[in-house]
């Protein structure tokens, strides 16, 4: 299921998988299991959100000496 995922699931989401085809399994093993394989989704880095556009009309001012 994690290689299914393009390696995007974390073992939350591997757990809900494997209990939906009926796998009766705890989440703490899912996560022993997935770490032990080395198996760690892909993440992309977070963004902080910025409102902040710029003022409008301004140039950039450059210093030169």
């Amino acid at each position: 299921m994690f290689e299914n995922s393009r390696c995007r699931y974390g073992y939350r989401r591997v757990h809900l998988e494997l209990r939906g085809v009926g796998v009766v399994v705890s989440a703490k093993r899912v996560m022993r299991l997935m770490a032990r394989h080395e198996l760690v989704p892909v993440s992309r880095s977070a963004r902080r959100y910025s409102s902040y556009r710029g003022e409008i009309g301004e140039a950039p001012v450059t210093h030169s000496d």
